[in-house]
């Protein structure tokens, strides 16, 4: 129903229970997930314009330098075995996602592409089914204490890769003088014009870890159910194929 899209997409007040509103133990500071309604129109306000036309406009060449390192690495793993090569294109594709957000997000590359490989600070922050039983806990307070008595501390070690990483990278991002555009120089030009509505570092760390799961996981998500969809429907793929190759002279 059309009225739906006023309910969900310009509800105001943004009201979610207590229980989805936890912080992973040690993070003060709120995030996106997390905040308060005025905490939420604060960030949204911050993060807007590094997500507008005009910003995503500036960023194409730096998803397209990742694109290219994609097609390129896919090539020599086909090649490799003179076209006969399985290719796991779920983590290849993760590779090329979580390398594009984390330079828009920190202005550092994971790697992932280079390296063939994931960054322990992925393989850590994949693990999301952990969080999911963390906040349905929390409607039974007693089980929620329980399984925090019985946690042993290595088991948030984890976590504090995540968050040491994220601190380091918003903190050398911060430091660094550059004109290139990125989702930290908007926040940047935000917390110089206007302080008294800018964001803390703190913020920007829990911010920013929210930002490079969202920018990277849920795109790997949809590419990869749409490849899956093109290879299951050879008719609709013979399709797409000539629609690019006449349209376009050239891969670049």
């Amino acid at each position: 129903d059309p009225s739906a899209w006023k309910a969900i997409y310009q509800n105001k007040a943004f009201i979610r229970p207590s229980q989805w509103r936890g912080k992973p133990p040690g993070v003060q500071a709120d995030s996106l997930i997390s905040a308060s309604v005025e905490d939420h129109v604060r960030f949204r306000k911050v993060l807007a314009p590094a997500f507008s036309e005009k910003a995503v406009n500036l960023y194409e060449p730096i998803v397209g330098k990742y694109v290219d390192d994609l097609i390129e690495s896919l090539g020599r793993e086909i090649e490799s075995d003179g076209g006969e090569t399985v290719v796991d294109i779920v983590r290849w594709l993760n590779f090329a996602t979580f390398d594009i957000i984390s330079d828009l997000g920190w202005g550092e590359s994971f790697q992932c592409l280079e390296k063939q490989d994931y960054h322990p600070w992925i393989t850590v922050i994949l693990q999301f089914q952990a969080l999911m039983v963390a906040a349905a806990l929390s409607y039974y307070p007693f089980l929620e204490r329980l399984v925090s008595y019985i946690t042993p501390k290595s088991a948030l070690a984890g976590l504090n890769l995540v968050l040491s990483t994220s601190e380091t990278n918003v903190k050398s991002r911060l430091r660094r003088k550059t004109d290139r555009a990125d989702i930290m120089s908007y926040i940047m030009q935000h917390n110089t014009s206007s302080p008294e509505t800018g964001i803390s570092e703190a913020e920007m760390i829990t911010n920013s870890m929210a930002l490079i799961v969202a920018g990277s996981e849920t795109l790997t998500a949809a590419l990869t159910g749409t490849i899956n969809n093109l290879l299951s429907h050879p008719k609709q793929m013979e399709r797409l194929v000539e629609e690019l190759r006449s349209s376009f002279a050239s891969e670049s």
